[in-house]
Formats: C-alpha cells, sequence, structure tokens
C-alpha cells in the first residue's frame, strides 16, 4: 500500500486492520474538508516530542463516536475555531486502522493514510 506520508519501520503496527466499511470521525476545521484536515501530528508538528510512539504520531486520530469528537472540540485548542465533524466511510483501500484509546477517549482510533483515500467521500455531519 502506498502511504499518505512516510513511515518508521515496522509501523503501521501489526494490530492494525484494514477498514471495511467503518465509519469513524474526525474534526474538521475547514467548512470544506481538505487536505490540511487529514494531516498526522508529525506532519502538522515536525519537531514536537509527543508522548506516543513515532509510529502513532505519524497516525491520523478519528473516533468511532461523533460523541468523542464533541468532546474533544470543547478543549482550549479549539477554542474560537469554527470546527465541525466529518463523517468517514473507509474502504480497505483508504489505509489501516487501530484502536488506540487514550485519557481523552475510549474511542480513539489512529488512521494510517494511503495515498488513494479521496477526501470528497468525507460527509460534514451537522449534529
Amino acid at each position: 500500500m502506498a502511504w499518505f506520508e512516510i513511515l518508521p519501520q515496522s509501523c503501521p503496527p501489526e494490530c492494525a486492520i484494514a477498514p471495511s466499511g467503518v465509519i469513524l470521525y474526525r474534526i474538521l476545521e475547514a467548512e470544506t474538508p481538505t487536505n490540511n484536515d487529514f494531516l498526522s501530528q508529525r506532519m502538522l508538528y515536525p519537531n514536537k516530542k509527543f508522548h506516543v510512539d513515532e509510529c502513532q504520531a505519524r497516525a491520523i486520530s478519528v473516533f468511532s463516536d461523533i460523541d468523542s469528537c464533541k468532546a474533544v472540540m470543547k478543549f482550549p485548542k479549539y477554542k474560537n475555531k469554527n470546527c465541525r465533524v466529518g463523517q468517514l466511510f473507509l474502504k480497505e483501500q483508504d489505509g489501516v486502522i487501530a484502536n488506540t484509546p487514550s485519557k481523552i477517549s475510549k474511542n480513539h482510533f489512529s488512521w494510517w493514510r494511503s495515498t488513494n483515500f479521496d477526501i470528497s467521500s468525507v460527509v460534514v455531519t451537522n449534529e
């Protein structure tokens, strides 16, 4: 599979699975989803020290439920931003995912995006 960004050795992890019609949710900062809404923390902050391994730093955070996104959107990072939630219907060719629960949400997943992901497939929710 061709990955959207360069991944370290042994990444994605063996526990990651190819989604087959899995619905996940992502916080979006743009009214219409753009590539910038689907970048890993490592791409956004190339010199930052993270409290997760490098493989997970190169994944995109998504959630299995919309309420987890809404809870995260209340954090100071999103204050004064007009964020919304995008619904992703991920298919096998879109990459792989792994459940990576965090202090923020047990419904957090890491998604290693492939170059095949079609941003135009994202549905911005009105909830």
